[in-house]
């Protein structure tokens, strides 16, 4: 399990493709619990609450256009 941690901790350090895949996962992570707690917004107000989403959005394109350019898709 160990030399897996390594493996994998190597991996992340030179493959830019690996680093991108995990932003995504913690994006999507991020994604689910802003839309599985809608307790969220009541910490903002309405307006800056669709900012923080509008800001997440983009984030989010950015980093699946990111993603597809450097799997070669195109």
């Amino acid at each position: 399990m160990i030399d897996w941690f390594k493996q994998e901790w190597n991996n992340f350090k030179n493959s830019r493709t690996i680093r991108l895949a995990y932003a995504q996962g913690l994006a999507n992570i991020i994604g689910g619990i802003m839309t599985l707690l809608p307790s969220f917004e009541g910490y903002f107000s309405p307006q800056l609450f669709i900012a923080i989403n509008a800001v997440f959005a983009l984030a989010f394109n950015v980093l699946r256009k990111l993603t597809t350019e450097s799997l070669g898709e195109k």
